[in-house]
């Protein structure tokens, strides 16, 4: 359910990946190779049911995201205790806020470790799509982070 809901938007569909993922886990179980550890196993698997439901969604909707979506850049200074004053489920909170596509192709490398090129070839990008994707997000959370930061501050 942990990795579902990184990239999910909703807990009712991170809920139909991770049973999704389990029925491929259950079908294929009997090709399990015993000397890989198996949870490293189950996660990839999870992970590639979540690349197969992103790939099927894309057919269905406009994946041009502009660079207006993100408004103005305005250029702020960051403390370097603001992120460690967040928590995990803050942090999650703030990637889920991303554009869907970015938060994906977030996850997909900073925390479950993919290359960009792993990453374009699952998703059918190129590798340059993808650096993009990383930086966007890292932008946008920088900037999620200074305003989040700025409101503590006013309330202290």
């Amino acid at each position: 359910m942990g990795i579902a809901i990184r990239y999910a938007k909703s807990e009712d569909k991170a809920e139909d990946l991770v049973n999704m993922g389990f029925m491929k886990i259950l079908n294929n179980l009997p090709k399990y190779d015993n000397s890989l550890p198996f949870k490293n196993w189950i996660r990839r698997i999870m992970v590639n049911t979540i690349i197969d439901e992103f790939r099927k969604e894309k057919k269905h909707k406009d994946n041009l995201e502009y660079v207006d979506e993100y408004g103005t850049y305005y250029e702020y200074s960051i403390e370097n205790n603001a992120i460690q004053r967040m928590s995990a489920n803050d942090i999650l909170n703030l990637i889920s806020k991303l554009p869907e596509n970015t938060a994906k192709i977030f996850n997909l490398y900073v925390i479950d470790g993919f290359t960009h090129r792993e990453i374009a070839d699952m998703l059918d990008i190129s590798e340059g799509t993808s650096k993009w994707h990383v930086n966007m997000a890292r932008e946008k959370l920088k900037q999620m982070i200074v305003l989040q930061n700025m409101e503590i501050r006013k309330t202290e």
